[in-house]
């Protein structure tokens, strides 16, 4: 969902919907206060399904999680450059859920690593990624975040105290890291 209240499937197609969709009115009242809005679906998902499990553990799928979260902020980027409020261009921040947040984490380091950095990282019941395979491709979750916070990039960690898929431990450990 894009802030002008439209919406696209990731190959560029507006889907079979309404425009007045709660989506896509949120993304008009975003708008008007000079923010821009993008959920994307990972490529994998396309279809509405879900990754299994086990592929969310390998080092491809984080891989082409992050390439997505990149391909995403650089369509932002570019369509939004000098269209926030008197003239700026908005702020990119990359938000995860779950899975999602070790790959914001990644993308996050690669856009750093790029000399584009965004502005902040929101990790909502993070997992993460670590072990010298992760290193090795510079997707390990800690390494990612620490480059990160060296550019000045900005964080907010939430996790519940009753979460069952992830545990708190992990945002505590990323947290003290």
């Amino acid at each position: 969902e894009l802030s002008t209240g439209r919406e696209y499937d990731w190959l560029g197609h507006e889907p079979a919907r309404k425009e007045d969709s709660a989506r896509a009115d949120c993304g008009r009242r975003a708008a008007a206060t000079g923010v821009a809005t993008l959920h994307i679906s990972w490529r994998h998902t396309l279809d509405g399904s879900r990754w299994p499990g086990g592929k969310l553990k390998r080092i491809s799928s984080l891989r082409d999680a992050a390439e997505d979260f990149c391909a995403a902020a650089a369509w932002l980027r570019e369509g939004f450059v000098g269209r926030g409020l008197d003239g700026c261009t908005p702020s990119l921040v990359l938000v995860g859920f779950s899975f999602g947040s070790p790959a914001a984490w990644a993308a996050a380091a690669a856009l750093v690593a790029e000399g584009n950095p965004p502005s902040g990282v929101v990790a909502m019941a993070g997992s993460g990624r670590g072990g010298t395979a992760f290193q090795k491709q510079a997707l390990d979750t800690g390494g990612c975040m620490a480059s990160c916070a060296k550019a000045g990039v900005h964080t907010l960690m939430m996790h519940g105290t009753n979460d069952k898929n992830v545990g708190l431990d992990v945002a505590h450990y990323y947290y003290h890291e």
